[in-house]
């Protein structure tokens, strides 16, 4: 699979689980909108980077460029982000609320993925 065909996995995927995780968090609690926001941002972010690194798109839009490294994808900022505070934050999620096990199961698979993925290449770039 290229490289950039692993984004899909983050649009269709990660950041729909993460919509439908943050349906299973208390109406007017902060969690809730965290992870909902978390969810289409993951969308919107992966699909940018799908299309400029397809070359369907030339160059990062305006709003998302600060976030977007041209050879790596991701900025070490944003790495850093995602082990230091999102993935803590989902772990409390994961931990916290009752959701059914199938969707608590690929949550904490997603978890896993990420956190790890995260970590590698923030090491190794």
């Amino acid at each position: 699979m290229d490289g950039n065909n692993y984004r899909l996995i983050d649009i269709f995927l990660s950041g729909p689980l993460q919509i439908l995780v943050s349906m299973y968090i208390a109406n007017t609690h902060v969690l809730r909108y965290f992870m909902l926001l978390t969810g289409i941002m993951n969308i919107i972010y992966n699909s940018h980077n799908y299309l400029l690194f397809g070359s369907t798109i030339q160059s990062p839009f305006p709003i998302i460029k600060r976030f977007v490294d041209l050879k790596n994808g991701k900025t070490q900022l944003h790495r850093l982000y995602n082990l230091f505070i999102m993935y803590p934050i989902f772990i409390i999620i994961l931990l916290k609320y009752h959701m059914p096990f199938s969707i608590k199961f690929l949550f904490l698979i997603n978890i896993f993925i990420g956190v790890s993925y995260n970590l590698f290449y923030y090491l190794t770039i």
